[in-house]
Protein backbone atom coordinates (compact mmCIF):
# COMPACT_ATOMS: atom_id res chain seq x y z
CA UNK A 1 0.00 0.00 0.00
CA UNK A 2 1.52 3.43 -1.04
CA UNK A 3 1.60 6.32 1.70
CA UNK A 4 -0.93 9.16 0.50
CA UNK A 5 1.58 11.85 1.32
CA UNK A 6 5.31 12.08 1.17
CA UNK A 7 7.35 14.72 2.61
CA UNK A 8 10.51 14.63 1.70
CA UNK A 9 13.37 16.53 2.89
CA UNK A 10 15.25 17.11 -0.04
CA UNK A 11 18.69 18.39 1.58
CA UNK A 12 19.83 20.11 5.18
CA UNK A 13 21.96 22.98 2.97
CA UNK A 14 20.36 26.01 4.10
CA UNK A 15 21.37 29.89 4.66
CA UNK A 16 18.92 30.52 7.02
CA UNK A 17 18.49 29.42 10.45
CA UNK A 18 14.77 29.88 11.15
CA UNK A 19 13.01 29.76 14.29
CA UNK A 20 10.05 27.56 12.56
CA UNK A 21 11.94 24.99 10.92
CA UNK A 22 12.89 21.65 12.67
CA UNK A 23 15.63 20.80 10.24
CA UNK A 24 19.47 21.84 11.41
CA UNK A 25 20.56 23.16 8.20
CA UNK A 26 24.33 23.49 6.97
CA UNK A 27 25.76 25.55 4.69
CA UNK A 28 27.01 23.15 2.29
CA UNK A 29 24.92 19.87 0.06
CA UNK A 30 26.04 16.79 1.87
CA UNK A 31 28.31 14.41 -0.40
CA UNK A 32 25.54 11.80 -0.48
CA UNK A 33 22.65 14.18 -1.25
CA UNK A 34 21.02 12.69 -4.69
CA UNK A 35 21.32 14.51 -8.08
CA UNK A 36 18.06 15.74 -9.80
CA UNK A 37 18.84 13.24 -12.29
CA UNK A 38 19.07 10.56 -9.46
CA UNK A 39 15.47 11.23 -7.95
CA UNK A 40 14.03 11.73 -11.16
CA UNK A 41 14.93 8.19 -11.61
CA UNK A 42 14.84 6.44 -8.16
CA UNK A 43 11.96 8.21 -6.43
CA UNK A 44 9.82 10.69 -8.36
CA UNK A 45 8.64 7.65 -11.10
CA UNK A 46 7.43 5.96 -8.06
CA UNK A 47 5.50 8.24 -5.96
CA UNK A 48 4.84 11.62 -8.55
CA UNK A 49 1.41 12.89 -7.22
CA UNK A 50 1.79 11.76 -3.76
CA UNK A 51 4.71 14.22 -2.73
CA UNK A 52 6.05 17.65 -1.22
CA UNK A 53 9.09 18.31 -1.43
CA UNK A 54 10.60 20.17 1.78
CA UNK A 55 14.10 21.85 3.04
CA UNK A 56 16.40 24.20 1.99
CA UNK A 57 16.13 27.56 1.10
CA UNK A 58 14.30 29.33 -1.33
Amino acid sequence: MLPSVVVWESTKACDFNCRHCRAVSIKERLPEELTAEEVERRVIDRIKGLFVISGGDA
